[in-house]
């Protein structure tokens, strides 16, 4: 599954999912499972050109099959690494660059890995808000 919209919308659909217990049995018990999302999320994320090398130093890029410095599995499986090259491939994004300025630190993330995917042009055109 995969989720796009403003974050406090894709909260409230996570917590409304996770709200739910479904029963199973094991070993002829009879027990009810809370439901957990762990997510593996597309995000797009839109700065002013310019700033390029200080988004990158921001959010940062593990490595492929590495470990966290607090030593967790900071690497994709298989099926990861197939959906990212799928995402750039029918994007037509650009290739992250091997290297940046680091202008800005890169924020903390524990348990949270990163993998940046790629890069694209946004709109450059004003938008238009039409309310009636």
């Amino acid at each position: 599954m995969l989720t796009r919209g403003k974050s406090n919308f894709v909260r409230r659909f996570k917590e409304d999912l996770e709200a739910n217990f479904l029963p199973y049995n094991l070993n002829g018990v009879a027990h009810n499972l809370q439901v957990v999302m762990r997510p593996v999320q597309l995000w797009e994320v839109a700065f002013p050109e310019a700033q390029k090398d200080a988004i990158l130093s921001l959010i940062g890029d593990d490595p492929l099959n590495q470990t966290t410095e607090d030593g967790g599995r900071a690497g994709p499986n298989a099926w990861i690494k197939w959906l990212i090259g799928k995402v750039v491939e029918k994007l037509g994004l650009k290739k992250i660059p091997e290297k940046w300025n680091q202008v800005k630190q890169q924020l903390p993330r524990i348990n949270v890995a990163v993998h940046l995917v790629g890069l694209k042009e946004d709109f450059k055109e004003p938008v238009v808000n039409e309310r009636t």
